[in-house]
């Protein structure tokens, strides 16, 4: 709830660990990557999705299938949604989704991409029924393993409010 001091505190992180590690250095962009989710809780969900973006290109330059890719792109999704931009967080997603193929996520990350991906199609408005498809597909794997009941609620809920549209 100490935002402030969490910024302050983000920033020197940030600092710290470009001036140890190098600018460059996934630990670098962990930590851009946190200092973001700061500003975003601040409210300044430009500045986050511009830090986000940037976390995610650092990752990259690591390892293109960098763990931390897709919870940075998940955070950008969420920013560019706040700011009315849903095609772009939809493109971002989908972009990102092939990590998810090579990669063995587990069900729990699998399915808030699907739920995210899927209210940001819901968002955009053009293609509900796509946006139904992800969502079901979220369900499925929450489904599967038993997961976050309340992950299960807010993707029903999803899926109700899709199928209201079509």
């Amino acid at each position: 709830g100490r935002l402030e001091e969490s910024e302050v505190e983000g920033k020197q992180a940030v600092q710290l660990f470009s001036g140890h590690s190098g600018a460059e250095h996934p630990e670098t962009a962990a930590a851009i990557g946190r200092y973001a989710t700061v500003i975003q809780k601040q409210g300044d969900v430009a500045k986050a999705e511009l830090l986000f973006e940037h976390t995610i290109k650092l990752l990259k330059k690591s390892d293109p299938l960098h763990v931390r890719i897709l919870d940075q792109v998940r955070n950008q999704a969420t920013c560019l949604m706040a700011m009315g931009r849903p095609s772009e967080a939809a493109k971002i997603l989908v972009d990102h989704g092939r990590i998810y193929t090579e990669r063995d996520e587990g069900p729990l990350y699998k399915s808030r991409f699907y739920l995210i991906l899927a209210k940001s199609i819901s968002a955009h408005g053009s293609r509900p029924r796509e946006a139904l498809a992800m969502a079901q597909q979220a369900k499925q794997t929450i489904q599967s393993t038993q997961l976050d009941p309340a992950v299960l609620h807010e993707t029903n809920s999803l899926i109700e409010s899709i199928r209201c549209t079509l």
